[in-house]
C-alpha cells in the first residue's frame, strides 16, 4: 500500500488484520466503512484491496470496477461516491464483497444469510431459514439472553478448531431510519457452536438434525446470499463458481457445528429452547 493511502482495517477470524486502502481521492468510501462497521483508520498487516480513481483511458460508465492481478493486491476503481444513503449502501456492500472475493474464491471464507448471537460463554449461534420465516424476530428474541451481533449477512471462516462467524455490512447499516437488531462490528468473530434453522411447520419445539438433512436446510442460506452479492460481478462464470463453492460451505458447516430445527410461532418465547442447546 502507498504510505499516502487512507485505510480501514479490521480483525479477521484467523487473527490477522485485514487492510483496505484507498488513494486520497477515494478516501470517503473508507470513511463510510469505518463509521458503519467499527473499522480502524490504522493500516492493517494483510492488504486486501486498494481503491483508486479510474485511469484517464477508462471511459466506461460503471461506477465501480475491479481488477484482480495474479501477483498483486486487487484494485477497485471508483468514479465517485454517490450521495443517497441507498446508493452508498450498494457501493459499500459491493466494495466489501469485491475486497474479499479472492478469499471467497479460495474457500477461505463463505457468505451466509443469517443472524448471529453470542451466548454468555462467548460461543456463537447462527440463525437461518427461508425468507419470511422470522429470522430477525428470532434473533431479536435471542437478545433477551444473549448478545446479538448480526441479523443478515455473515462471513464464515473454517479454521483448524472449527467454524467462526463475523458480521458483514447490510442495507440497514446505512439506512438510519430503519431500526437495526444489531450494530455491525466486523471485528467480532466468534466460534460457532450451534446453527438454528427456523421453521413454522410442525409442532413447536426444537430437534437436532444431522448429515444431508441438515445440509439441505442450510444450503439456501449459503447460495442465496452468494447469488445476491455476486450480482455486482457481471461475470457469470465467477458467479457460478462461487455458488458451487457455497455447497462446500454447507458440508463444512454441518461437520463443524451442532444443527437444530426450531419450530415456533412469531409469539413463541424461544429462549427456553435456546438455553437447552449444547454448550
Amino acid at each position: 500500500m502507498n504510505s499516502a493511502d487512507f485505510h480501514a482495517s479490521f480483525r479477521m477470524a484467523d487473527g490477522t488484520t485485514a487492510d483496505l486502502g484507498a488513494a486520497p481521492e477515494c478516501g470517503d468510501v473508507l470513511a463510510l466503512l469505518r463509521a458503519s462497521h467499527r473499522m480502524s483508520a490504522a493500516a492493517g498487516e494483510r492488504p486486501l484491496v486498494r481503491i483508486l480513481p479510474p485511469p484517464p483511458e477508462d471511459t466506461g460508465s460503471r461506477r465501480l470496477r475491479a481488477e484482480f492481478p495474479a501477483d498483486g493486491v486487487p484494485r477497485l476503481y471508483l468514479r465517485a461516491m454517490p450521495q443517497s444513503p441507498s446508493a452508498q449502501a450498494a457501493i459499500s456492500r459491493d466494495f466489501m464483497f469485491l475486497s474479499l472475493l479472492p478469499l471467497l474464491k479460495a474457500e477461505r471464507m463463505f457468505l451466509f444469510h443469517g443472524g448471529l448471537a453470542a451466548d454468555a460463554d462467548g460461543n456463537g449461534c447462527i440463525f437461518c431459514g427461508p425468507s419470511g420465516v422470522g429470522k430477525s424476530t428470532a434473533v431479536a428474541k435471542a437478545g433477551a439472553i444473549w448478545e446479538v451481533l448480526a441479523d443478515d449477512l455473515l462471513y464464515l471462516s473454517f479454521l483448524d478448531d472449527g467454524c467462526y462467524a463475523q458480521p458483514g455490512p447490510t442495507w440497514s447499516t446505512y439506512l438510519t431510519e430503519k431500526k437495526r437488531v444489531a450494530e455491525c462490528d466486523v471485528n467480532r468473530a466468534v466460534k460457532v457452536k450451534n446453527a438454528v434453522i427456523l421453521s413454522r411447520l410442525g409442532d413447536v419445539g426444537i430437534r437436532r438434525v444431522t448429515g444431508s438433512a441438515a445440509g439441505l436446510m442450510l444450503a439456501n442460506s449459503f447460495v442465496e446470499m452468494t447469488a445476491w452479492m455476486a450480482l455486482c460481478l457481471r461475470d457469470q462464470a465467477a458467479s457460478t463458481q462461487l455458488k458451487l463453492h457455497a455447497f462446500n460451505g454447507v458440508q463444512k458447516l454441518t461437520s463443524s457445528v451442532s444443527c437444530h430445527v426450531l419450530t415456533s410461532e412469531l409469539e413463541t418465547d424461544i429462549t427456553p429452547f435456546l438455553l437447552a442447546l449444547p454448550r
